[in-house]
């Protein structure tokens, strides 16, 4: 059984996690959720990067 909205709460850690990485501008950067089912961690990245 699949935990509903699991991702939603994860996306700022998500997020924090990615930046900490790669920096904070990622205008420039491609993003892939290679975990995606529901696309929620995606649509939270698709305003900031390619």
């Amino acid at each position: 059984m699949n935990y509903i909205d699991s991702k939603n709460r994860l996306s700022s850690f998500i997020s924090k996690t990615i930046t900490s990485v790669v920096g904070k501008d990622l205008n420039d950067k491609v993003f892939r959720n290679l975990f995606a089912r529901t696309g929620t961690v995606g649509r939270a990245f698709k305003p900031n990067v390619k």
